[in-house]
């Protein structure tokens, strides 16, 4: 997509349109107006009327009626509601009072109130209402004349008219419109009436006609007043008849009746160009408008596919591998040639087989070539048959025939199933060397060494919590001299600031600049001895740190690297003058550890060999060397995140973590964040014994540690001397295992 602009343009041309429809199918519809007639319509229906609208193509018949409901308007210039035959005259056979008596059809006659303009803006004042003069003008056209009106003087006016008798109805009227009794014509019989004057008239040399002289008795307008609307339904049940089937006739179009029904309901008319008005009527509107929400999206989301306009002499147009080669499978499918795309497919696997063994770099021709030469070491014939396989699908397969190309994969995907490529085993047996290089220094303590390592390869940290004496400050050192990693140690105090495990910016009076200076956070082993002795102030100075692996000082953000672990001790003995960690806080450490007191053997074994003092005072005099490197721990991390957890393995977790926040024991439980904390360990324990995938026993043996200071227990809990580690390993008997 070279230029947006027109694409743009044409979105929001059709989003206006949209709108431009709904608004205008909706804002003329008078029959939802506060004139229309459509509650009137809807009452009567839940009150088991039937009601039938006029349709100007279709006519109805006297036998299909029971009832003719005709309001009356008047137009001032403005469309309302429309008219009853306007050019009939009294002896015209459309006239709807011959009409009436011919086919002895009760016809009710709505008399009109308000001009046009209330239907559109919904307002109703007194300015608002039509001039009475212009109301005997309309009985005039329909053959009646000599009728004299009136308004009630307040603006409300209540009354209790009597439909049937001992029935009385109270209705209510916004400046109340009625027929003056003092000028009745003769021959006009009230039916109903307010203290002010007659409502409902009944014609006696036209017994079948019936005026009405205010519409807000029926109209939507005032249906909502006080028993209007029951008053509705007690005028129309009266004069339908009792015991009448056939609908009431809502007649807005004004066409006359056909004295029996027609074969067919379709009216022959001729079409004109309001009739294509019909397509853009509710709620047809409703369909077109989504049509072109829909077709507006599928433009946004096409813009959206190719990407925003780009510069033609930009040198940065490249797409990523894995986009370039869904493209290319697309089209390779489409145009029914698979084997070049399974050809791309195994060359690019193998590449990332190789970066995975040798790092990144390694994914090219030679570091293939280097992966194969590997295998060939290890095992001759396996590596035989997986690149005899790859060699055929990358350089055969767009001329192999659907068959052998999926032989063929096939044969490919279990050859390179069954050969371990040596990157697991290699690391497996990395961690066991690291284990007995620092196993020289710390001895009894194999379970807290091994959540260490999980803990550093994690990128977690680790808080040790133990008696003093018990070899936490030496045990990272060791971790740091194995892994050939940085180390610093700060003894937190309480007169500890936070600048002294920051650092701050000094200024230099030679160079009038500052300088910074870094304090021992800047390192990738960072020992934090008896961190519960600092103020919080100074706790929270490491929160970026431990979080974000990176602090900021005066506004500047200073990376502290990918390596960055703190291994935190505090004493559980003393109290005094100590700060216990906040939860937020304690939710950073990946594991919190509990160092006791080692075995009787293991003690005697420890004083035989610190016999001197060397060994304290340099970690080299115990022989431990360096193994991994920072290369070789990002290789390792890479490896980790290959490793495949089960959909029944991370359930496992989900449902462990959230027995923890429903147990009586516990007044807090764990969060997500543990849940992903005890998955990314599983991840780190499986690749440190060489599988590739997570046990439910990973989960087991790493529960406890991970979430023992992540979760509250209840007072009574604690009363009956509970501990956390008890309570976890409740849940887990509870909580069923994946088999």
């Amino acid at each position: 997509m070279r230029n947006s602009g027109p694409l743009l343009f044409l979105g929001l041309l059709l989003a206006l349109a949209a709108l431009a429809v709904f608004a205008l199918s909706r804002g003329s519809d008078f029959d939802r107006s506060a004139l229309g007639n459509k509650g009137l319509e809807s009452w009567l229906q839940a009150k088991g009327i039937p009601v039938v609208r006029s349709d100007p193509h279709v006519a109805r018949a006297r036998s299909e009626i029971s009832l003719r409901i005709i309001p009356l308007s008047i137009r001032q210039g403005e469309t309302v509601a429309p008219q009853v035959n306007e050019e009939a005259d009294d002896a015209g056979p459309e006239s709807p009072i011959r009409e009436s008596n011919r086919y002895a059809l009760p016809t009710l006659i709505i008399l009109p109130k308000w001009q046009g303009s209330v239907s559109t803006d919904g307002i109703a004042s007194k300015s608002r209402l039509v001039d009475l003069a212009d109301i005997g003008s309309e009985l005039d056209k329909i053959g009646y004349s000599d009728f004299g009106f009136a308004r009630s003087s307040t603006d409300f006016e209540e009354a209790q008219p009597q439909l049937y008798p001992g029935q009385p109805i109270s209705i209510a009227l916004y400046q109340a419109q009625t027929f003056e009794r003092s000028s009745l014509p003769g021959g006009w019989e009230e039916l109903a009436g307010t203290p002010s004057g007659a409502l409902l008239l009944r014609g006696e040399d036209d017994p079948n006609i019936y005026l009405l002289s205010d519409p807000d008795l029926l109209n939507n307008h005032g249906l909502a007043l006080a028993d209007n609307a029951s008053f509705a339904v007690s005028l129309v049940t009266l004069l339908r008849g009792a015991g009448q089937k056939r609908p009431a006739y809502l007649d807005t179009s004004g066409l006359p009746l056909d004295s029996k029904k027609p074969a067919d309901e379709g009216r022959t008319y001729e079409r004109s160009a309001s009739d294509f008005k019909r397509f853009f009527a509710y709620p047809l509107s409703v369909i077109w408008g989504v049509l072109l929400v829909v077709a507006a999206i599928c433009f946004w989301r096409g813009a959206y596919r190719f990407g925003p306009a780009l510069n033609e002499t930009s040198g940065n147009i490249e797409l990523s591998k894995s986009a370039a080669i869904d493209a290319t499978a697309r089209l390779l499918r489409l145009s029914g040639n698979d084997g070049r795309m399974t050809g791309q497919f195994v060359l690019h696997l193998l590449a990332d087989k190789a970066q995975l063994v040798f790092g990144p770099g390694a994914g090219n021709e030679a570091g293939i070539e280097r992966l194969f030469q590997r295998l060939a070491r290890r095992d001759q014939a396996a590596a035989k048959a997986l690149h005899s396989s790859a060699q055929a699908l990358i350089d055969r397969g767009h001329l192999m025939t659907r068959a052998n190309l999926h032989r063929n994969l096939e044969t490919f995907r279990k050859s390179l199933g069954s050969i371990d490529l040596g990157s697991r085993g290699e690391f497996r047996n990395l961690i066991a060397a690291v284990r007995g290089e620092i196993g020289k220094a710390v001895q009894g303590q194999d379970a807290i060494i091994d959540l260490v390592l999980i803990s550093i390869f994690a990128g977690g940290h680790c808080l040790v919590e133990g008696p003093p004496g018990t070899a936490k400050t030496l045990l990272a050192r060791s971790v740091s001299a194995a892994m050939a990693l940085q180390y610093r140690r700060i003894q937190f105090t309480p007169d500890l600031m936070p600048g002294d495990v920051l650092g701050v910016n000094l200024f230099n009076f030679q160079t009038n600049q500052f300088h910074l200076t870094k304090g021992p956070v800047f390192t990738d082993i960072l020992l934090a001895d008896e961190i519960n002795r600092a103020p919080p102030k100074t706790q929270s100075a490491l929160l970026q740190a431990m979080n974000e692996r990176m602090v900021t000082l005066d506004g500047t953000d200073y990376s502290l690297g990918p390596d960055f672990f703190v291994l935190a001790t505090q004493n559980p003995i003393e109290q005094q003058g100590t700060y216990p960690l906040p939860e937020a806080q304690l939710d950073r450490f990946l594991f919190k550890l509990v160092v006791d007191f080692p075995s009787r053997d293991t003690e005697i074994a420890i004083l035989s060999k610190h016999a001197t003092q060397a060994l304290k005072s340099d970690l080299r005099n115990a022989g431990i060397r360096p193994l991994v490197t920072s290369a070789a721990l990002a290789t390792g991390r890479a490896l980790i995140d290959a490793i495949h957890l089960d959909n029944t393995i991370l359930t496992y977790i989900v449902d462990l973590v959230r027995a923890t926040r429903s147990d009586p024991d516990i007044l807090y439980g764990a969060s997500t964040r543990a849940a992903d904390a005890v998955a990314s360990a599983v991840r780190v324990r499986a690749a440190f014994e060489g599988r590739d995938y997570g046990l439910p026993d990973d989960v087991q043996a790493l529960l406890v540690p991970a979430l023992r200071h992540r979760i509250v227990l209840s007072p009574s809990a604690e009363i009956d001397g509970r501990t956390p580690d008890e309570v976890l390993r409740n849940i887990m008997n509870r909580v069923d295992a994946p088999r």
